[in-house]
């Protein structure tokens, strides 16, 4: 996980033009570029991985879905826990994440 974060009040505080800069080079805008960022950050590793005569294997779906199975107990009480601590309807957040996940993998 990657976060910035900032204090309301003093973001709130600073000029609108600093507050534009920041807002258009975070949120959105920056989580849109890890995918290819954290590609390139994995081929140095996975390469030497390989070199080593280590295998990477893929996983067919229907092992992960077995996965998704066997960990959604987890998830949910995971989901349950933010509820619990006032995290707002975490499910949907969990599904768009979820999502995004779905659109970024292609």
């Amino acid at each position: 996980s990657f976060f910035f974060a900032m204090n309301q009040a003093r973001y709130d505080a600073l000029p609108a033009a600093v507050q534009d800069c920041i807002d258009a080079a975070s949120g959105e805008a920056l989580v849109a570029k890890f995918g290819a960022w954290w590609d390139a950050w994995d081929a140095p590793g996975r390469k030497d991985a390989e070199d080593r005569g280590n295998v990477i294997t893929d996983l067919s779906e229907a092992e992960r879905q077995r996965w998704r199975e066997r960990l959604a107990p987890m998830v949910d009480a995971y989901l349950e826990q933010m509820k619990g601590e006032g995290v707002e309807d975490p499910a949907a957040l969990y599904a768009k994440a979820q999502d995004l996940v779905a659109t970024y993998a292609k």
